[in-house]
């Protein structure tokens, strides 16, 4: 039994998150910085971005939203002490939850944070 309409015509799928993106991100302090995953699922699954636990809303220098390929945005203005953590993206539908994290880290170097991304590459 489900308490939900369930539309025979479209199968229903569970939410998936995909990303090519590494499970950490370092970033230069004061640099700008956008997590970038694809969501699908149906229904269309409800999108919501939390850091380390409080929703993205609650936050000023970030913002979130989706285009029209499905891929869902969240853009830190600008990576400091305030917006380095643990994001973390949730995908729910009536077929179920989903979610994925991204560490962003703040390097305050600059030779540091050039060494990073020569090693990176």
């Amino acid at each position: 039994m489900t308490m939900h309409k369930v539309d025979l015509s479209r199968p229903t799928q569970m939410p998936s998150i995909s990303s090519r993106m590494d499970p950490v991100i370092k970033a230069l302090k004061g640099s700008s910085v956008r997590l970038t995953v694809q969501v699908s699922g149906e229904p269309a699954p409800r999108v919501s971005w939390q850091r380390d636990c409080v929703s993205v809303e609650n936050y000023t220098q970030l913002s979130a939203h989706e285009d029209s390929n499905g891929a869902c945005h969240l853009d830190i203005e600008a990576v400091t002490e305030e917006t380095e953590g643990k994001y973390t993206i949730t995908a729910a539908n009536t077929a179920g939850r989903t979610t994925k994290s991204i560490q962003v880290q703040m390097i305050e170097n600059l030779q540091v944070y050039e060494a990073y991304k020569k090693f990176e590459k």
